[in-house]
């Protein structure tokens, strides 16, 4: 089996195609009452053999503050500040009396989905008019940069073992089942 990442970045996925998976197979992280305009869905790229995988760049969540740094299906994405730094609304693991870990986000690697070409689309952070919200995703960026090898090592892992045992865990995203929807895809929306 070939893993590797696919022109490294952050991207978003086609919200009509994640509607469809989600229809497929619940895990699949999507919700109509979320405005996808206003906050796409983010994630990574990597290649697992003939498909293109996309691993979900979740917003930090009060939950987080609770898992591992590294889990055998996530890595936090986070970094470290003086307390004095944080805000109200912030999510953080305290690590000592004065200093914490300030989560941004959570990749899910056990929610990754296959995406055709031409269903997602690399982000230009240099295009957002959201200052602010452009420094984050740069952070989380630059944080994924940094764990490359551990991303393919876990995507990896998980994928084989579901693949191998024909066993889905709960929680996680069947990866047989959505490999069949993203190959009739385009017969559907044609």
């Amino acid at each position: 089996m070939n893993v590797s990442f696919e022109n490294f970045g952050l991207y978003n996925v086609d919200v009509d195609y994640l509607r469809y998976l989600n229809s497929i197979e619940p895990e699949v992280q999507f919700s109509d009452d979320k405005d996808y305009e206003q906050k796409p869905f983010l994630g990574i790229v990597i290649l697992i053999d003939d498909y293109s995988y996309f691993i979900p760049l979740t917003s930090g969540k009060r939950k987080h503050a609770k898992w591992k740094n590294v889990g055998p299906a996530h890595y936090l994405v986070y970094e470290q500040v003086g307390k004095s730094e944080l805000r109200k609304n912030d999510i953080f693991k305290s690590i000592s009396d004065t200093e914490a870990l300030k989560i941004f986000a959570a990749l899910d690697i056990k929610k990754m989905i296959p995406v055709k070409a031409g269903l997602y689309s690399r982000i230009d952070f240099t295009s957002l008019s959201d200052r602010k919200y452009a420094d984050l995703l740069e952070k989380e960026y630059r944080f994924c940069q940094k764990i490359q090898d551990g991303i393919l090592v876990k995507a990896n892992q998980i994928y084989t073992e579901q693949k191998e045992s024909g066993v889905v865990h709960p929680i996680y995203c069947n990866f047989a089942k959505l490999e069949s929807a993203c190959d009739t895809y385009n017969n559907i929306t044609e």
